[in-house]
This record gives structure tokens, sequence and C-alpha cells, in this order.
């Protein structure tokens, strides 16, 4: 028996006591200007990418939040801002994801900017949290 593993939602999920999938993020900052190339082809007409199936993942511990995300293409700090205002009670610990980087030089431009608080991780990497 082949069971179907894909599953579809559209709103924030709890899939564990620990464990929410966010779906949908703030609109506030605007998009990277990256995402202009993106499109979405919705009833044969082409448009501008939403990225209305973008997903976040949160892991909660005690009155920390992890966050995972994927490409980030909705903007990394509008994801931030509707975590923050999913729960004003807890703090985000830490977040990964694969943000849109175009080379080291800008790498080293973010971190500058974050006080040495954002760290580069290849794949293979591990970390504790």
């Amino acid at each position: 028996m082949i069971l179907n593993m894909n599953y579809f939602i559209d709103q924030d999920t709890q899939i564990e006591d620990n464990i929410i999938l966010v779906a949908g993020f703030t609109k506030v900052f605007p998009k990277p200007e990256s995402n202009i190339a993106l499109v979405e082809r919705p009833e044969d007409k082409l448009i501008g990418d939403r990225f209305n199936h973008e997903l976040a993942m949160l892991l909660i511990e005690n009155d920390d939040i992890v966050l995972f995300s994927g490409w980030s293409h909705t903007g990394i700090v509008n994801i931030l801002d509707e975590v923050k205002l999913y729960s004003k009670a807890l703090k985000i610990k830490a977040t990964f994801g694969g943000y849109l980087r175009r080379g080291e030089c800008s790498f080293s431009y973010r971190k500058g900017q974050r006080s040495g608080n954002i760290h580069k991780m290849n794949t293979g990497d591990v970390i504790e949290v």
C-alpha cells in the first residue's frame, strides 16, 4: 500500500506539541528585488509569484522559538515579523533558512550589520540548539 505523504495547508497548523507550521506571512516589508523574475501561472496567465505556498516551521522549547524557513522569497523580515505576531511571549532564539545571497561580499556585509549574529552554514554542518 502506497500512502500519499504530501499535505497542503493554508493556515497555521500544529503538528506536534512543540512544532508549528506557519502559512502566510505579513507583507509589511518589501520582498527581495530578485523576486521580480519569478512568476506563477494561475489559470493560464503569467503573474508575479505571490509565494503563498511558502511555509515556516517553528520548534518551540520553553520560551524560545527556533525558526526554519525555506528560500524566504517573501522576505525573511516578513517571516520574522509574522512569527513575532504569533507569540509575543516567546523569543526567537535562532533562524535557519535559505536566504538569497549574492556571494561572499554580501554575506560579510550582512554579518557586519548584525554584529556577528549571522553565521554561514554549509551542507553537512552540524549545530546544537
